[in-house]
C-alpha cells in the first residue's frame, strides 16, 4: 500500500520449474464476499506479517529451484492460515500429497496450486484417485 491505496504491477513469471507446477479444481466455490469479511473480522495482520508475505511474494518471483518455491509456498500458507485460524487446505485433503499444496483464492477456494517433482501422469492419477478431475498443468492455465 501507498497512501493507503493499493500497488501492484504484473510480472512475468515462467520459472525453470513451472513444469512442477500443477492447478487443481476442488469445486468448492468460496463466496470472494464472504471470505474478505471473514478476514476483517479477524483481522490482526501487522506490519511484519505484511513485510512476511510481501518478502515471500518476491522471493518466489525470484526463484530457480521447485524445492524452494515449495518452502516458499508452504511458509505462505501457514502464515495465511495462521491468521485466518482456519487449517491448511493441506492438512485437510491431501497431507500425503509429495509435494506442496497452496490454496488460491478465497481460502479453500475453487482451485489449489499442487507443486511436486512427480510426473503429471502421477499427480493426475493422486488427484483423481481422491475425485478431484480437473487437473491443469501450468502451461494450460498461463497462456502466453
Amino acid at each position: 500500500l501507498q497512501d493507503k491505496k493499493p500497488v501492484w504491477r504484473e510480472v512475468d513469471f515462467r520459472p525453470p520449474f513451472h513444469q512442477n507446477i500443477h492447478f487443481v479444481h476442488l469445486g468448492k466455490k468460496q463466496n470472494s464476499r464472504k471470505g474478505i469479511h471473514r478476514f476483517e473480522q479477524n483481522r490482526r495482520l501487522n506490519i511484519d506479517c505484511i513485510d512476511n508475505i510481501n518478502g515471500i511474494t518476491k522471493m518466489s518471483l525470484e526463484c530457480k529451484d521447485w524445492k524452494e518455491f515449495c518452502n516458499l509456498a508452504e511458509r505462505h500458507e501457514t502464515i495465511i492460515s495462521e491468521e485466518l485460524q482456519l487449517p491448511k487446505v493441506k492438512d485437510l485433503y491431501f497431507s500425503d500429497f509429495d509435494g506442496s499444496i497452496k490454496s488460491l483464492g478465497a481460502w479453500g477456494g475453487d482451485f489449489v496450486m499442487a507443486v511436486s517433482h512427480l510426473p503429471f501422469v502421477d499427480i493426475k492419477n493422486y488427484f483423481e484417485a481422491k475425485g478431484y478431475t480437473t487437473i491443469v498443468t501450468y502451461n494450460e492455465m498461463i497462456r502466453s
